[in-house]
């Protein structure tokens, strides 16, 4: 058995992003387990055109590690390139091992013990589960999909030899519930169509598309307020139409709302955050159901300046209506429309994998020590010694970037070297940090006209005030 004074369980944008702030702190007794042979987390198994992070570039970049010109890009690509550099920096492959933990036991010490696939057992005084949220890949059941003859693909199990250049693919996506709809298959589409004869996007649920957010160069900013000036006169046009129905008192503030739309990278979020505030206070169950289902807060946001090339080349069509069968050489919508394709790629993402998942003794779900656990407390934990963390979007909406994970991953470092530069054992936090963080998570879900749940997977946070609870305060924590 080998000991060392952290383990980190995924080599992922989460991993990476601990394993650099612990060098920095000093702390380099570090041991990283992944079942990948190399550093990239699930970047390295995104082999899908148009595969790229949920965020932006800027949103993707941590604040203490600029990006390179060869690393200018949210790709996937780019992505493992950026990260494999900052892990060499921290000399993170010479502590990876390719392995999956199985069993993890804590004893009364606080120190954790990980059983591993292969037999052998890695000792650790602090545990970082940096796993991400994403599990298994979703495959839809939909009536004859066995019998389709062309190619079949997912997103998250791509096969780069298969050629689909000058045929007709069929882009599915995954119903969802709710409001918010899914993103993945809006650059896999825009990427397809680049090659393809014609890409038919079916997606019932479908986002709002917005164009790319600059990087945070004052140049870019300067040159994209056109885009965004124009973005934000569509969203001030939806809500003059909702404020017709709202009474005399609720015009001003819903004014004021609609002036903060003015150009800025981002500001559209916050005035759509008020606009559904004001909305839920005025408005008729029915009028409140249509303002929803207009909203990019409610309906989802994506960035993809390519989707707008297709459709503008006539390549790619988007029809918002679901399937209702699959024949061996056509998808058959609802209303009974054969359309002939010669391919057919599932955008329909991953299940929801928590921290722990799979892991005997922390797997919320066969009552582990992490079932108990609220996604959004990230390192602020109910367990001893242990703390999570993920990569950007992982667990947020628009704003879950990585300053904010950046915030966490420097968090769990400094608390690591003041326990074991002060002779401490165990670190926990206070359960008045626990009840704090919970409060601000379900009121800010209160605002936004959202059940109130401080484990739900996305809220609507914002980025200061994740950034300076993601920090931490001295009297949040109790050494032991």
């Amino acid at each position: 058995m080998t000991r060392h004074t952290v383990a980190v369980i995924g080599a992922g944008f989460g991993g990476v992003s601990v394993v650099d702030a612990l060098a920095r702190h000093g702390i380099h007794d570090v041991v990283v387990v992944d079942e990948r042979a190399g550093i990239g987390g699930r970047w390295l198994d995104r082999l899908d055109p148009g595969a790229r992070s949920r965020s932006s570039l800027s949103e993707s970049t941590l604040p203490d590690h600029p990006r390179t010109r060869a690393e200018s890009s949210p790709s996937a690509e780019a992505m493992r390139a950026y990260l494999q550099r900052i892990a060499a920096w921290a000399s993170m492959g010479e502590r990876l091992l390719a392995d999956r933990v199985t069993t993890a036991t804590q004893g009364e010490d606080g120190a954790w013990t990980l059983a591993l696939e292969s037999g052998d057992t890695v000792a650790a005084q602090f545990l970082v589960l940096a796993t991400g949220l994403e599990g298994d890949p979703v495959i839809p059941e939909i009536r004859g999909m066995d019998a389709f003859e062309g190619p079949l693909l997912h997103t998250h199990v791509w096969d780069p030899t298969e050629d689909l250049a000058g045929r007709h693919v069929a882009v599915l996506t995954h119903p969802t519930t709710g409001h918010l709809a899914p993103l993945d298959h809006v650059h896999a589409a825009a990427a397809l169509a680049e090659t393809a004869s014609r890409v038919t996007v079916f997606s019932p649920d479908q986002p709002w598309i917005l164009p790319e957010r600059p990087s945070t160069d004052p140049v870019d900013l300067f040159l994209s307020n056109a885009r965004v000036r124009a973005a934000g006169s569509r969203a001030r046009r939806m809500n003059q139409v909702v404020r017709a129905a709202l009474p005399a008192p609720a015009q001003a503030p819903w004014e004021v709302a609609e002036t903060v739309l003015r150009p800025s990278p981002m500001p559209w979020q916050r005035a759509m955050h008020d606009a559904t505030h004001l909305a839920r206070q005025h408005l008729d169950p029915v009028t409140l159901e249509h303002h929803h289902a207009s909203t990019p807060v409610s309906r989802g946001t994506v960035r993809c300046e390519t989707w707008f090339h297709g459709v503008a080349r006539d390549r790619l069509h988007l029809l918002r209506i679901g399937i209702h069968r699959i024949t061996p050489d056509a998808v058959v919508d609802v209303n009974g429309t054969r359309h002939r394709v010669d391919a057919i790629v599932l955008a329909t993402g991953t299940e929801p994998a928590g921290p722990g998942s799979g892991i005997d003794g922390l797997d919320p779900t066969t009552g582990g020590l992490l079932a108990e656990w609220s996604p959004h407390l990230g390192t602020i934990g109910r367990v001893a010694n242990l703390m999570v963390t993920g990569g950007p979007a992982s667990d947020l909406p628009v704003g879950g970037d990585a300053e904010v994970f950046g915030a966490r991953a420097d968090l769990v470092a400094r608390l690591v070297a003041a326990t074991v530069h002060r002779g401490a054992r165990t670190v926990r936090a206070t359960p008045d940090a626990v009840g704090r963080w919970e409060r601000r998570v379900t009121g800010l879900q209160g605002e936004a006209g959202l059940e109130r749940d401080p484990g739900a997977i996305m809220w609507p946070g914002v980025r200061r005030d994740l950034v300076r609870l993601l920090r931490g305060d001295p009297d949040d924590f109790v050494l032991g």
